[in-house]
């Protein structure tokens, strides 16, 4: 296999890793609730998460925080401007 083909395979192996599909969730908050309080939940019942309405999101893949960024409508759906990407650390790095 000469250089050329090398690139080729390489770059065509990137295309497909690049295809792959992974969960991606944006965390607003988080409350702790006792299972009695979660029996009581209802249609309508509101709870209080621990983080003001103001504040940044967290962006989510895997169990790593990726990014930040602030939440927007879209029509009637939920969005994420992403602010900020996370940076990996160098002896973070998977091997």
């Amino acid at each position: 296999m000469d250089h050329t083909d090398a690139i080729r395979e390489k770059r065509a192996r990137l295309n497909r890793v690049a295809q792959i599909s992974v969960p991606v969730r944006a965390e607003i908050g988080s409350k702790r609730l006792s299972i009695g309080d979660i029996t009581e939940l209802n249609r309508g019942s509101i709870i209080q998460l621990n983080q003001p309405a103001d504040e940044p999101v967290e962006i989510i893949i895997g169990n790593r925080k990726f990014a930040v960024g602030h939440p927007v409508k879209i029509k009637d759906q939920i969005g994420v401007i992403v602010h900020h990407v996370e940076r990996r650390s160098s002896d973070d790095k998977m091997g």
